[in-house]
């Protein structure tokens, strides 16, 4: 036969201040039930207690002092368990507080010889940690913290600090910069990013980068060289800059330097010394004109009236003159010149050969038709001028 014993436990305040220390009872209405009540208020989390009891009998209870302020002051939640393997919870209630006055009683049921197990567990108030909740840590929506459950101070992100008042940033800047407010670094000259981790090359590098230890500088990548790294150190074999037959050699100002064959000039051998020359003023005078002849070579033309390697001399009297060599020049007492000229030649510098002017030749003997001048039937004075009228001499040999 099963009897069902039923326990009433009370929280109340006996002979002790109400302020400073109570009781916990439980009291007990039928058979003897053996006790194992759990204390551990000081070192527990969440604080709980326990201790070993004889069993209770009908009428009987069990009284537990509290004489701690901090107990009092916060709120209890008493569990009742079954002892036996289950453990099952049989009854709780919820204490707020300092409190003089008694609670409702709890009716519990358990079966015949069971075994209580009797917990409590405090619940500090707002604000309040640690194992006797005297911790007090306040976080609030603007606070740069939050409460860990001991009461013990988190700072958020972006602060550090005893009191979590300290901004802090990544990396504390890197030691390249200052931290100025939460997360945020103001870097030093050379430095940038978040947390002044990057280093900033010299300005214009072009194929290069910059040391962490070594700021506005440019150390150039593989193949560059110069301050800015932007010569090629293989310029001459990845273009061909040179003209002219010129030979690239690398290195320079530019990334290379070219070795002009004879005649040229410039960077790049692209300018010919004699075009160069003709480019200079008066080279030519008196109006010449400059001719490139090639490497270093040139000649001036000159206008009519003036000669020389630079056309500098001025021609007079028959030097002025352009008389063709079927002509005379004569020249004047007063400078002038004229052209005088052969037979069977016209015009102002003799140049037009007369079309009606005919040497014919017979055997040993010559005539000469319609030439100006005189004539020998026998033979020729004016050898010279057949030699000259070649060209127009018709020869009809007698038939045989």
């Amino acid at each position: 036969m099963w009897i069902f014993p039923w326990l009433l436990f009370t929280w109340i305040f006996g002979a002790l201040r109400a302020e400073t220390a109570g009781v916990l009872k439980l009291s007990f209405s039928s058979n003897r039930v053996p006790l194992i009540l759990e204390t551990c208020l000081s070192s527990c989390s969440p604080p709980t207690w326990s201790v070993s009891l004889n069993q209770a009998g009908i009428n009987q209870s069990v009284e537990i002092p509290i004489t701690d302020y901090w107990m009092l002051n916060n709120k209890f939640t008493v569990r009742v368990f079954d002892g036996q393997n289950s453990k099952d919870l049989l009854g709780y209630k919820n204490i707020e507080g300092i409190s003089s006055r008694s609670f409702s009683s709890n009716n519990i049921f358990l079966d015949n010889g069971g075994i209580l197990e009797v917990g409590a567990t405090i619940q500090c108030k707002e604000n309040f940690y640690g194992d006797r909740c005297t911790k007090k840590c306040i976080s609030e929506t603007n606070s740069n913290f939050i409460c860990l459950s001991d009461g013990s101070r988190a700072c958020k992100s972006g602060w550090k600090g005893k009191d979590c008042e300290l901004p802090s940033c990544q990396n504390d800047c890197s030691k390249n910069g200052r931290c100025i407010g939460p997360n945020q670094c103001k870097c030093l000259s050379g430095y940038k990013g978040s947390d002044c981790s990057e280093c900033i090359p010299l300005e214009g590098c072009v194929h290069g980068r910059c040391s962490l230890n070594r700021t506005n500088t440019c150390q150039c990548d593989k193949g560059w060289a110069g301050q800015l790294c932007d010569i090629e150190l293989e310029y001459c074999k990845n273009h061909t800059p040179c003209q002219n037959g010129a030979t690239c050699l690398n290195g320079g100002p530019h990334g290379f330097k070219c070795q002009c064959s004879p005649g040229y000039m410039g960077v790049r051998c692209e300018i010919s010394v004699s075009k160069q020359i003709c480019r200079q003023k008066d080279i030519c005078k008196n109006e010449g004109r400059c001719i490139p002849k090639g490497a270093n070579v040139y000649d001036c033309e000159c206008r009519r009236g003036f000669k020389g390697r630079y056309c500098e001399i001025k021609v007079q009297g028959c030097d002025s003159t352009v008389c063709s060599p079927n002509s005379l020049c004569i020249e004047s007492h007063d400078g002038k010149a004229s052209c005088k000229c052969r037979p069977c030649y016209s015009g102002k510098n003799c140049s037009v050969a007369d079309s009606d002017c005919l040497i014919q030749v017979y055997g040993p003997r010559i005539t000469v038709n319609n030439i100006k001048g005189s004539s020998d039937s026998h033979g020729i004075t004016i050898g010279a001028l057949i030699c000259e009228l070649i060209t127009l001499i018709k020869i009809s040999l007698p038939p045989n």
